[in-house]
C-alpha cells in the first residue's frame, strides 16, 4: 500500500498557488506533517487529512486573494496547514451554527427569499418535467432516435407532418423492398374496433398494422406473441393484440387471454397478445390486427392514400441517408407511375418528430420561457433582499474584523449562509413542483389524453429540479457574497466611525438594486402581456364566432362495423331509427347526424374539382367532407345563405347534390350564383350539383380557418362515422341515458365512441391550449407579485435608511404629503423605466409569439396599454404603503433613534 499523500490536494494547490517558492514551501510543509502523522494515525487517516487541509489552503488562499488583493504571509500558510483535524471540523460546525442563527433572526426575510426561490424553482422544474415528458422524450423505445417516419405528399405543397396517413400501399411496398439504410419497416392504419359481447359494448381505439409493428418499435409483448406474416391475409386476419389498458379494465388482467377469442366489429378474433403496460401508440390504441390486402391491393399507388408509415435505420446508416435514398426510390416511382406519382414526394423526419403535434413544442416552449423569466424576477428579487441585509450587517463585519476575525472566515460563513438558504428553497421545492405536476396532470381533459404522446411519463424528475436548483443556488450564492465582500473589502476604521450614523449605501449599491427592481416591473409586464394573448385566444377558441351555436346541444359519436353494415341501406335504416327514437323525447327540440362533428377528434378532406376548370390532382384544393342530415344544420344553428336545405328529393339514385361553405361559394365562383354549379370530388367520380350555400364554420380549433366545407346528404349514402346531434330545451346531460337507450334499440351490439355536449367538446379540443394559458396565467402573477414584492422592498429599505433625513424634514415643518411624495418619487422612476421598457419587450414579445404559435394569439394595444395601467397602479400602491408609513412617523422619536 502507497504511503504517498494525496495528489488531489496538491494538484489543486498547485492550480490555485502561483506564485512557485510559496506553493513549494506549502506542498513541502503539508508533506512533512503527513510524514509524521502515517506512524501515529495510519496510512488512510494520515491521507484524508493531507487532502482535508490542502483543500482548506487552497480555499483560504483564493478567499484571501480575492478579499484582500494581495497573497498572504507565509505564517499564514504554516498556521492553517497545522490545524488539526478536530479544530477543522468544530470551526465548520460553528460556522454552520452561527449561518443558521443568522437565517434565523430575521424570520420574516429569510422566508420571502426561500418562499421566493422555491416558487421560482417549482415552476421551472414543473414545466421541464412537462416538456421533456411530451415533447423531448415522449417514447421511450430502445433506440428510439435510429427510428423514422416517412410522409407522402404532393411536391408543390407544404408537406404537414399532421397528414402522417398519406402514404399509397404501392409506395410503401416500393420503400420497403429497395430501401437498404432502413433494415425494417412497418405500416398502420386507423381501426377504431367495437367491442362487443360484453356486458356494456365499447368502441375501442385501434389500429391495422403490419407484422413487424412491435419489433421495429422493438416492443415485445408482454404476453402472447405479435403478427406472423402469413396472418397478413385476407380470411387470417382475424387476430389481435390488447393493450395493457384494455386487458386489464374488460378482461380482469386474464393470464389465459392469449388464444381466447372476442368479438370485434360483430367478428370472433383470436388473442395472440398483450401489449406491455404503458404502451398505446400510436394515439393511444388499446387494440392492433393485421393489415390484410391481396396482392393487388398492394400494388396500388394512388387510389388509397391511409398508410402511416415507420421505419428503423440500419447500423451505421443516418436520416440524411434515409432522405436521400427515399428520395431516389421516389423519382422512380414518378417514371414508373406517371398517373399517379407525377407529382408526389416523400419527406423522411424522426419518429419524435414526426408523431408529435404540431403545437405541442411551440406551447410548451413558450411556458418553458414563461418559466424562465420568473426565475430571473425571482433572482432580482432575492438579489435586491440580499443586497439589503448586506448593507445592514456592514457595521457587523466591521466589528467582527475589528475583533480579529479573519476575512476567508466571514466569506465562508456568508457562503455557508447562501447555501443553507438555497437548500432550504431546494426542500420546499419539491412538494411544490409534485403538487404542480399532480394538478397538470388532472387539468388535461380525459378525452384528450390519448392524443399525448407520453402523458404516462409526465411525472416528478430529480434530474430536472437538481438542474434547476444548481441555476437557482448559484445565482443565490452570488447575491449574497456580492455586498459581504463590499463590505469586507471596506475600510474597519471607516465603517466603524460610521457606526452612530444611518447607513447609506454606496451611490453604486443604489443604482444596481434599482436596475433590479426595473427589471423586475419590466419583465413581469412581458410576461403579464404575454400571458394575457394566450389566455385571450383560448377564450376566442370556446367562447369567439365559430359559425355554429355549441350551447345545449347533446352529441353522440360512433363509427358502424364495416362487415355488418356494408349495405349503404343498412346504415340509413341504423340511423333514421335512432334519429326517429330521440326524436319523441319531449326535452328534444331538433336532431340531425353528420359524419364529423366540428373540433371533433377526426376529420375527412376531399379534392375539389369545379366545372369548367382544368385543374390537375395536386392543384385541386382539399376540402372539409361531411355526409349530413337536413336536421343537422337547424340543431347546429348553422345559417342557410342561399339555396335549399336537403329534403325528400335527395335519395338514393337521385342526382347527387351538395351544400357548401360561403367561403367555398366564393372562392370558386366569385359574383356568381352558385346554386346548380357542379363539382368532382375525385378525377374518375360523378358530377354533384350545389343546391344550397350554408354559413361558414370553424371545424379546426388549431388552425382557426374557416375552412371550405362540402355537404353531402346522408341519405344517399349513409356514413359509417356518425355523429347524432339533438338540440334541448334543458341540460343535455340529463338526456344522454334517452340517447343511450334509442342506439341500443337500433342495435344492441353497436357501442357509443363518445357521449358529451357539444359544449365540452369544444371546451375539451381546446383543453390543452387551455391548460397552456392557465398557467401562463398563474406564472404571471406569480412574476407580478414578486416584482410589487421588490418594489415594496426597496422602498421600505430606502425609506428606512432615510428616517433621520425624514425626521428633520418633518420637525422644519413638511407635511405629510410632502414625505409621501419625497419617499415615492423613486418608485415612480422605477415604474416608469420598467413599464417603457417592458411595453417594448412585450411588443416584441407578441410578434414572436405570433410567429412560433401559428398565428393563434395576436398583439393587441389596447390589450397592453391596460395592463400597463393595472401594473403601475400596482407598483405605486406596493411603494406608497412604506411612504405612508414613515409620513406618520413622529419628528422627535425619528431624531433620536437615529
Amino acid at each position: 500500500m502507497t504511503t504517498a499523500p494525496s495528489r488531489l490536494a496538491e494538484r489543486v494547490l498547485a492550480f490555485v498557488v502561483r506564485d512557485p517558492e510559496w506553493r513549494d514551501g506549502v506542498i513541502g510543509d503539508l508533506r512533512e506533517e503527513h510524514a509524521k502523522l502515517v506512524g501515529r494515525i495510519g496510512v488512510d487517516g494520515a491521507r484524508r487529512w493531507h487532502r482535508r487541509q490542502g483543500l482548506a489552503v487552497a480555499f483560504r488562499y483564493g478567499a484571501h486573494r480575492l478579499l484582500r488583493r494581495g497573497t498572504p504571509p507565509r505564517r499564514w500558510f504554516a498556521a492553517v496547514a497545522h490545524e488539526s483535524d478536530g479544530s477543522m471540523a468544530a470551526g465548520l460546525t460553528r460556522d454552520v451554527l452561527y449561518a443558521w442563527r443568522s437565517v434565523t433572526q430575521r424570520p420574516a426575510l429569510s422566508a420571502v427569499i426561500v418562499m421566493t426561490l422555491a416558487l421560482a424553482l417549482a415552476a421551472n422544474s414543473t414545466t421541464y418535467s412537462l416538456m421533456d415528458a411530451i415533447v423531448l422524450r415522449p417514447y421511450r423505445f430502445p433506440d428510439v432516435d435510429r427510428l423514422l417516419i416517412v410522409v407522402s405528399h404532393p411536391a408543390n405543397e407544404v408537406q404537414r407532418l399532421l397528414d402522417r396517413d398519406s402514404v399509397a400501399r404501392g409506395d410503401y411496398r416500393d420503400w420497403q423492398g429497395e430501401s437498404k439504410t432502413v433494415r425494417q419497416w412497418a405500416a398502420y392504419e386507423w381501426w377504431d374496433a367495437n367491442l362487443s359481447g360484453v356486458d356494456i359494448p365499447e368502441q375501442v381505439p385501434g389500429f391495422r398494422v403490419t407484422p413487424g409493428f412491435f419489433s421495429t418499435l422493438g416492443v415485445t409483448p408482454a404476453l402472447g406473441r405479435e403478427f406472423l406474416d402469413e396472418e397478413a391475409q385476407p380470411g387470417r386476419h382475424r387476430r389481435v393484440v390488447l393493450s395493457h389498458t384494455l386487458w386489464t379494465r374488460r378482461f380482469a388482467a386474464d393470464p389465459g387471454i392469449v388464444g381466447s377469442s372476442i368479438r370485434l366489429d360483430g367478428e370472433p378474433y383470436e388473442v395472440v397478445g398483450v401489449a406491455p403496460e404503458g404502451f398505446q401508440v400510436p394515439l393511444g390504441a388499446e387494440a392492433w390486427a393485421p393489415i390484410a390486402y391481396d396482392a393487388a391491393q398492394w400494388q396500388d399507388h394512388g387510389s388509397t392514400t391511409d398508410l402511416s408509415v415507420i421505419g428503423r435505420l440500419a447500423g451505421g446508416a443516418t436520416l440524411e441517408g434515409a432522405r436521400a435514398e427515399i428520395a431516389a426510390v421516389v423519382d422512380g416511382q414518378r417514371r414508373d407511375h406517371p398517373d399517379t406519382n407525377a407529382n408526389r414526394a416523400a419527406t423522411v423526419v424522426s419518429f419524435t418528430a414526426g408523431m408529435a403535434d404540431p403545437g405541442a413544442g411551440p406551447l410548451m416552449a413558450v411556458w418553458q420561457v414563461a418559466a424562465g423569466l420568473l426565475l430571473l424576477i425571482a433572482c432580482a428579487n432575492i438579489a435586491n433582499l440580499l443586497m439589503a441585509r448586506g448593507t445592514e450587517r456592514s457595521q457587523e463585519y466591521a466589528v467582527r474584523l475589528a475583533l480579529g476575525a479573519s476575512r476567508s472566515r466571514l466569506f465562508g460563513q456568508t457562503l455557508i449562509e447562501g447555501l443553507m438558504l438555497s437548500a432550504l428553497a431546494c426542500g420546499a421545492s419539491i412538494p411544490l413542483a409534485v403538487a404542480g405536476l399532480g394538478m397538470s396532470r388532472r387539468a388535461i381533459p380525459e378525452s384528450v389524453i390519448r392524443f399525448i404522446p407520453g402523458f404516462e411519463f409526465i411525472q416528478f424528475d430529480v434530474r430536472l429540479l437538481a438542474l434547476t436548483a444548481l441555476l437557482g443556488t448559484t445565482a443565490t450564492l452570488i447575491f449574497a457574497m456580492v455586498p459581504a465582500l463590499q463590505a469586507m473589502r471596506s475600510d474597519v476604521s471607516e465603517s466603524l466611525r460610521q457606526s452612530g450614523r444611518t447607513q447609506t449605501p454606496a451611490r453604486g449599491r443604489r443604482r444596481l438594486r434599482s436596475v433590479l427592481a426595473t427589471s423586475q416591473v419590466a419583465l413581469a409586464l412581458a410576461l403579464l402581456f404575454g400571458s394575457g394573448l394566450v389566455l385571450t385566444a383560448a377564450d376566442r377558441f370556446t367562447n369567439g364566432v365559430l359559425g355554429f351555436d355549441k350551447h345545449n346541444v347533446l352529441v353522440a359519436q360512433l363509427v358502424l362495423p364495416e362487415r355488418a353494415y356494408a349495405a349503404a341501406e343498412t346504415r340509413r335504416r341504423f340511423i333514421t331509427r335512432v334519429t326517429d327514437g330521440v326524436s319523441q323525447i319531449p326535452a328534444v327540440t331538433g336532431s340531425g347526424i353528420t359524419s364529423h362533428i366540428p373540433y371533433g377528434p377526426a376529420n375527412q378532406m376531399r379534392r375539389f374539382w369545379p366545372e369548367g376548370q382544368d385543374l390537375r390532382e395536386d392543384e385541386a384544393r382539399l376540402v372539409n367532407f361531411r355526409r349530413s342530415s337536413a336536421g343537422y344544420f337547424g340543431v347546429m344553428r348553422i345559417p342557410l345563405v342561399a339555396g335549399r336545405q336537403f329534403d325528400d328529393r335527395d335519395r338514393p339514385g337521385s342526382t347527387p347534390v351538395a351544400m357548401v361553405s360561403a367561403s367555398l361559394a366564393r372562392q370558386y365562383w366569385p359574383g356568381q350564383d352558385p346554386i346548380g354549379r357542379r363539382f368532382k370530388l375525385s378525377l374518375d367520380g360523378g358530377w354533384v350539383t350545389v343546391t344550397g350555400v350554408t354559413g361558414d364554420v370553424i371545424h379546426n380549433w388549431f388552425t382557426q380557418q374557416r375552412d371550405h366545407t362540402v355537404y353531402l346528404p346522408f341519405t344517399q349514402d349513409a356514413p359509417f362515422a356518425v355523429a347524432f346531434t339533438l338540440r334541448t330545451v334543458g341540460d343535455p346531460d340529463a338526456l344522454a341515458g334517452d340517447l343511450r337507450r334509442a342506439v341500443a334499440a337500433a342495435d344492441p351490439d353497436q357501442p357509443i365512441a363518445s357521449l358529451t355536449t357539444l359544449e365540452d367538446l369544444v371546451e375539451d379540443r381546446v383543453g390543452g391550449f387551455s391548460f397552456i394559458a392557465n398557467a401562463l396565467g398563474v406564472v404571471a402573477i406569480i412574476a407580478l407579485a414578486l416584482a410589487l414584492m421588490g418594489i415594496y422592498s426597496l422602498m421600505s429599505y430606502l425609506t428606512s435608511q432615510r428616517t433621520q433625513e425624514i425626521g428633520v424634514r418633518m420637525a422644519l415643518g413638511a407635511g405629510r404629503w410632502q414625505v409621501v411624495r419625497l419617499t415615492t418619487g423613486h418608485a415612480v422612476k422605477i415604474t416608469v423605466a420598467g413599464t417603457l421598457i417592458g411595453g417594448v419587450l412585450s411588443l416584441g414579445l407578441g410578434r414572436v409569439m405570433q410567429s412560433v404559435m401559428f398565428g393563434l394569439v395576436s398583439t393587441s394595444i389596447l390589450q397592453l396599454i391596460a395592463i400597463v395601467a393595472v401594473l403601475a397602479t400596482a407598483a405605486l400602491l406596493a411603494a406608497y404603503l412604506p411612504a405612508r408609513r414613515a409620513a406618520r412617523l413622529d419628528p422627535t422619536t425619528a431624531l433620536r433613534e437615529h
